[in-house]
């Protein structure tokens, strides 16, 4: 790290995950780790295998006790102080990793998450401390792997909740729920056929294409939008799967598998979803050379 991006903090070691960088710090009386701001490229997380710490952050202090963990926004500026027997780390992961999150979801993973305030903080913090402790000990693919999981446990706590909601208050008030309950279960078992659309929906739920359409408006999307989303969603996370140390599976491919029959066409749809291109994307999760597009 240069520039303005340095951390800044005695007794501490750094590592690499993937694509992510670790810092651990033993704890030492009066330690410290803070950063002036101004990246705002990257994202911060951290959390404390024994003892505790006080993050200060946006004009705010808060009590990160061990087993919960801390989100901060690396364009702003943040000092975290830790105990005498604290043990922290911290991870620092590019945003483009979040790409598919709004800056309001982001917004919501600043400061201090506990258990009380979402449930998946008890899969994540043992999972940061464990990927912590042994960053550096695992081959490539495999750091990357870990790294992506970190990733989209985050992307939970980010959003609230899974990808996958059930139906909407509208949609039960209006009496639509029941159909679309069952047509979001039809489109997430059939995603990778090409033929998928409001027209197939329709006939196999013995419904007209209106009344499909009629559905999903309490949605605030299109049946087609949806199946795009979920489409582009699943891409993304193939692509992010380590393969191991051989070439990456091709983009190409992957796109036909969930019904992409144009290349170009994904593609596009995938920068402006996420913000890279799917080779990008594949290569920032994998580290993977990419067998073709």
């Amino acid at each position: 790290m240069d520039g303005n991006a340095t951390i800044v903090g005695e007794n501490t070691a750094t590592q690499h995950l993937g694509p992510l960088r670790v810092m651990t710090k033993g704890g030492e009386a009066s330690g410290v780790l803070k950063h002036p701001g101004g990246d705002s490229a990257r994202i911060g997380v951290g959390t404390l295998s024994r003892g505790s710490a006080i993050l200060s952050y946006g004009g705010k202090s808060a009590v990160c006790p061990r087993g919960a963990l801390f989100v901060v926004d690396l364009a702003e500026p943040w000092r975290i102080g830790c105990s005498e027997d604290a043990r922290l780390h911290v991870f620092l992961l590019p945003r483009v990793l979040f790409g598919r999150l709004t800056e309001n979801d982001l917004g919501q993973m600043w400061g201090v998450h506990t258990t009380a305030d979402h449930s998946v903080v008890d899969l994540l913090a043992p999972l940061l401390v464990a990927a912590a402790e042994s960053a550096g000990t695992h081959p490539p693919h495999i750091g990357h792997g870990i790294a992506g999981s970190i990733v989209d446990l985050l992307c939970i706590v980010a959003a609230g909740t899974a990808t996958g909601r059930g139906a909407s208050d509208g949609e039960r008030a209006s009496g639509h729920g029941g159909m679309a309950d069952r047509i979001r279960q039809f489109v997430s078992e059939n995603l990778q056929d090409p033929a998928l659309g409001p027209e197939l929906v329709a006939e196999r739920h013995r419904v007209s294409v209106r009344y499909v359409h009629k559905v999903f408006t309490t949605q605030g999307t299109t049946l087609s939008r949806w199946i795009r989303e979920r489409r582009l969603h699943e891409c993304r996370r193939e692509l992010a799967r380590a393969g191991g140390t051989g070439p990456a599976v091709p983009v190409s491919t992957v796109a036909r598998r969930w019904g992409f029959t144009n290349a170009s066409h994904f593609s596009r749809n995938f920068r402006a979803r996420y913000g890279v291109s799917p080779v990008e994307w594949q290569r920032i999760r994998t580290g993977a050379t990419v067998g073709g597009t």
